[in-house]
């Protein structure tokens, strides 16, 4: 890694310290007029050079308060602020910095009560929000569970992907949550109360602070013109991660800059401040890195910004009169790659040259030549998992440490196998932004079925089946454990439908629905097929229904629980299948109570989960058609070129080591034994290039 000494006394007015850039980040740092596009290539310095950009600023007389720089994470933020105090030390705290709605949040402090609401709202955290949505669920209809209507969470989800992406409400129900849709009305209702109840209550959620923020500078023309006034120049970092509500917003801020421009008594009310310090959007992000459709990134805002701020003008686009841009937006690459060696890069750039729509970009790697990117092929997911994990041992005893090396992934359902082969081998592991596989909840909620067939007196899991079924809350489900319990025979009780008799009619239903369940998961012949009784749980057990209405993930669980499936059918009976899982978790637990690690873990990620973020070396696995890609993500050229997208950020993660990893034997929805493809993005690689990746063929012995 380049490492830079930072110089602590500079002449006044002057940005020495740009000395320290490449040729393509300094001429970023230099554009400071105008509306400017970075594209900027996976390890080429962004977050540098936008930091650098912004002290150059500075350093040429911008006053820090009228700079605004708006990032996606509070870190983010709070890293860049400190790079800059070290550059300009007495103007970092004077910036406008931070995240889209912590600086909404600040706006709207000042100016709330012209929206209606007091400048002391609060901020709902998301389990107030849902707290919230309870107590309107409650006031609204009159038994929601009866209605089957979504849960809390996913009403939630639905609002703020319709808010998010400025798509209709009936849009969004239509097209991602078509199982509601003969509920539309009545989510309608409830979301209306929703929204109405936060005012009276004088608080808001986090997507209210874009909202709001964006009604302010639409509806308030002296409200847009205070920080139009303000913020002069305003950077943004990963614009390609922008929805449309955002892209909004700084257009809003910077409407002298775009193609429509001010009208033309408003240029000729240019500020002295605009005058004197200059006007300026700089958007910084990699189209190619755009991953987030899912949350309402709009890859679009990126693609299209030159067109929206008047075409791409000249380099040497300003007004020599006034020093003012001329119109249209300039755009800068960085292509210098500080991270990968050149092989991997090569991978990354054949990949994605396959997208249509995207800027023309090539990375150049300065780092030396390291081996070539393998391509392994394996048997199937076992195999797979017994690879990577024998790898990893092999590269830490070459050096490389275990926190230094990451499994990619594009489902988190997809690393089950591998998870079991690291606990049985004791290597330790972390998840990043999630649960081990069998920790999940979805999980433990099937598993409870099992385990009270195994053992009709574990009382947590009865607690635990019990309270999925409506009307049954702990004390019901206490109750009724405790009087199928008393006999000292639980299934036979069962049978008799001993705790009936005791229960109110809501209670008394959702226990029937339980009953029901476990007599057929009891039925003679059912134990030695333990796959499918995973599978009767998820569809004529009504669990499926139960994901549809409680998780905005829905779809994605049910894969995990697919994926369980799959791995219980290799199990003569469900006693040999839970018995299994207890020891390899009792190996995990006990590799970690006796320090086996420490801090020292292998990194477990979905791709999403990984970017910015890097290792020595990374494991992709999973690359088969159907899997990644995703076969529910690829319903249009735009969903498969995000997929590709996807590859592309999991591949110029890694630095040193690049595995490529495909399972060529997989299992249908009846687990029955399937040949797969390769994944479409590794088809593309001319594997007959001897310089680009290198073929592994694995064998036993």
């Amino acid at each position: 890694m380049r490492r830079y000494t930072l110089k602590t006394e500079r002449p006044a007015g002057r940005s020495g310290f740009l000395a320290e850039l490449n040729d393509e980040q300094r001429r970023v740092a230099e554009a400071t007029r105008g509306a400017v596009l970075v594209i900027a290539g996976a390890g080429t310095g962004k977050t540098r050079t936008l930091t650098y950009r912004t002290a150059h600023l500075v350093a040429q007389g911008v006053p820090p308060e009228h700079l605004l720089l708006l990032t996606f994470t509070n870190k983010a933020a709070r890293e860049m602020v400190d790079r800059v105090s070290r550059l300009a030390p007495d103007a970092a705290a004077r910036i406008w910095a931070g995240t889209f709605h912590s600086m909404g949040h600040r706006v709207l402090r000042k100016h709330a009560d012209r929206l209606g609401y007091g400048t002391n709202y609060g901020i709902l955290s998301p389990e107030e929000a849902r707290d919230l949505m309870d107590l309107v669920l409650a006031t609204v209809v009159a038994d929601p569970t009866r209605r089957r209507l979504p849960k809390s969470q996913v009403l939630l989800s639905i609002l703020s992907t319709a808010v998010n992406t400025e798509r209709p409400l009936a849009q969004v129900i239509r097209d991602d949550h078509p199982q509601f849709a003969q509920d539309l009305p009545a989510i309608d209702e409830i979301l209306t109360a929703w929204l109405a109840q936060k005012v009276e209550m004088n608080v808001m959620d986090y997507d209210d602070l874009l909202v709001n923020w964006r009604l302010l500078l639409e509806d308030h023309p002296d409200v847009r013109a205070e920080y139009a006034e303000r913020f002069l120049h305003v950077l943004v970092d990963e614009y390609q991660d922008t929805n449309r509500l955002q892209a909004a917003i700084i257009e809003r801020l910077t409407e002298g800059l775009t193609a429509s421009g001010p009208s033309p008594a408003a240029a000729a009310e240019r500020s002295a401040a605009e005058l004197r310090w200059g006007r300026s959007l700089m958007v910084v992000g990699d189209d190619c890195q755009s991953i987030y459709g899912f949350r309402g990134a709009d890859v679009r805002n990126i693609l299209a910004f030159p067109q929206r701020y008047g075409g791409v003008a000249a380099d040497d686009a300003v007004d020599p009169e006034h020093g003012l841009a001329a119109p249209g937006a300039r755009l800068f690459r960085l292509e210098t790659n500080y991270r990968s060696t050149p092989q991997i890069v090569a991978v990354a750039n054949t990949s994605i040259a396959h997208n249509r729509q995207r800027f023309d970009k090539t990375l150049k790697a300065v780092s030396a030549d390291g081996e070539l990117p393998a391509f392994v092929a394996c048997a199937d997911a076992e195999q797979q998992a017994q690879f990577v994990a024998q790898r990893v041992l092999e590269l830490r005893d070459e050096g490389v440490e275990l926190k230094q090396q990451a499994v990619l992934y594009r489902a988190h359902y997809q690393a089950m196998e591998l998870q079991l082969e690291l606990q049985r081998r004791g290597i330790p592991f972390s998840i990043r932004s999630g649960q081990k596989f069998f920790e999940q909840a979805h999980i433990r909620d099937l598993l409870s079925h099992l385990k009270v067939l195994f053992n009709p007196l574990d009382r947590l899991a009865w607690v635990r089946l019990l309270k999925l079924q409506s009307g049954i809350g702990n004390r019901h489900a206490v109750g009724i454990f405790e009087a199928l319990a008393a006999s000292g025979d639980p299934w036979t009780a069962l049978q008799a439908d001993a705790p009936a008799a005791t229960l109110p009619p809501r209670a008394r239903e959702g226990w029937h629905k339980a009953r029901g369940t476990l007599l057929a998961l009891g039925a003679p012949g059912q134990a030695g097929n333990p796959g499918g009784m995973l599978d009767y749980l998820l569809a004529d057990g009504g669990y499926g229904a139960h994901l549809e209405r409680s998780y905005p993930d829905h779809t994605q669980r049910a894969e995990d629980v697919r994926q369980l499936a799959h791995y219980a059918s290799q199990f003569g009976d469900y006693a040999q299948f839970l018995e299994d899982l207890a020891l390899v978790e009792s190996v995990g637990v006990e590799a970690v109570q006796s320090g086996q690690g420490g801090d020292e873990r292998l990194l477990l990620s979905t791709v999403h989960q990984s970017k910015g973020l890097e290792w020595e070396a990374v494991y992709v696995i999973g690359l088969a058609d159907g899997q990644f890609p995703l076969r529910r993500a690829l319903r249009s050229e735009a969903e498969e070129e995000e997929e590709r997208r996807l590859f592309y950020v999991g591949v110029t993660r890694a630095r040193r080591f690049l595995h490529l990893c495909t399972p060529q034997w997989g299992t249908d929805r009846d687990h029955r034994r399937v040949l797969m493809r390769p994944s479409r993005f590794l088809q593309e690689l001319p594997h007959t290039r001897a310089d680009l990746v290198e073929t592994w063929r694995l064998s036993e012995g």
